[in-house]
């Protein structure tokens, strides 16, 4: 049994995500974790749609770099999000209301 609830989830996370998401977040916390790195995964976790895994990979690129904005057209998205998708980890899960998503979450 874990420390941490999905109300530290959804602490954690801001209100980003509705409480269905962050279950599914929590449970693929406690699979990999249990009680370990909850504050580090916390940081580099998202519930997103698969139309929005690639998105997700290249603008956290775009951020831990600090890329310019006026640069960002110029990259070559593709590239960056086949080369930099190797430094995630991401589950399909299906929430408790049905809905369909990938958690995913940057290595730490």
């Amino acid at each position: 049994m874990s420390k941490y609830t999905v109300k530290d989830v959804v602490k954690a996370q801001g209100h980003i995500h509705d409480e269905d998401e962050c279950q599914a977040i929590y449970d693929v916390f406690v699979e990999h974790y249990q009680d370990k790195y909850f504050e580090d995964f916390m940081a580099c976790v998202h519930f997103v749609s698969w139309d929005e895994y690639s998105y997700t990979i290249f603008n956290d690129f775009v951020e831990v770099w600090g890329i310019d904005d006026k640069l960002v057209p110029y990259l070559d998205e593709e590239a960056i999000v086949s080369d930099y998708s190797m430094d995630w980890h991401w589950e399909h899960v299906k929430t408790h209301a049905g809905t369909e998503g990938i958690v995913m979450w940057r290595s730490f």
